[in-house]
């Protein structure tokens, strides 16, 4: 085989590999805040409690450990894009890593908190998602010493607020509504390449997101677990399938 033959053939090898190639999504849970471990704190006085027990804006000694361990949790992977709730348990669960890979983050809206687990965010929704979700009181801030880590989404400046007491048609409407837009920003930001993106969010979100993306109720699927790791690859079809769940190859 002559030279000019081989490069053809290796030039429409890479040309084909990269056509099949689709994006990687990637996503990670904050680590243990006080809110989290209320429920084992019930039988005991409020009086007696730490001071993190119920606070979702301080880690606990696990969630401080877990933190510790992002880094190295991360290390064996590429990012082209990170993206992260603008809540503070998720800005500090990878704070660490963009300090020490010199990396920045991007605050996406989508990826707040959903305080009740979106259990049947695949089924029919009939009803309208409500107007102005994405609330202009609710305006994100950066402190100062994070600004080098983190940036604002020029297109999204702005907390989502919606109803989130009761699990009816409406909530389903609006949490659909977010996921929706949370997919629409991952597309336009890595869609049609095969480039790798971090999502760091929470776990009812996180949930939420994987049903839609995959298409699958994952009836059998346990909890995101705290600094645990999920991850979605993009098939030639365009449909993604879960290569990673809880930091475990499936």
């Amino acid at each position: 085989m002559n030279r000019i033959v081989f490069l053809s053939l290796l030039s429409l090898f890479c040309f084909f590999s990269q056509a099949e190639a689709g994006i990687k999504i990637y996503f990670i849970r904050h680590a243990e805040a006080g809110h989290n471990i209320v429920k084992e704190w019930n039988d005991i006085p409020e009086e007696l409690w730490p001071a993190y027990v119920g606070n979702s804006n301080m880690f606990t000694p696990k969630g401080e450990a877990q933190v510790a361990l992002v880094p190295q949790k991360l290390e064996k992977y590429r990012f082209d894009f990170i993206a992260v709730s603008p809540a503070w348990r998720t800005r500090q669960t990878i704070l660490p890593y963009l300090k020490q890979t010199l990396t920045q983050a991007t605050i996406w809206p989508e990826l707040g908190e959903f305080k009740i687990r979106p259990v049947t965010v695949l089924s029919p929704v009939t009803q309208t998602p409500q107007k102005n979700i994405f609330n202009c009181k609710k305006k994100i801030e950066i402190p100062a010493a994070e600004s080098d880590y983190f940036r604002l989404a020029e297109d999204g400046r702005h907390r989502f607020d919606f109803d989130q007491s009761e699990a009816n048609e409406l909530f389903y409407a609006n949490v659909n509504y977010v996921l929706e837009k949370l997919i629409d920003r991952i597309h336009k930001t890595v869609g049609g390449t095969d480039k790798s993106i971090l999502l760091v969010g929470h776990g009812n979100n996180g949930i939420g997101l994987l049903k839609l993306i995959t298409n699958d109720n994952l009836d059998k699927m346990p909890s995101i677990k705290n600094t645990g790791i999920w991850m979605v690859e993009e098939q030639p079809d365009g449909t993604f399938k879960i290569k990673i769940y809880n930091d475990h190859v499936q």
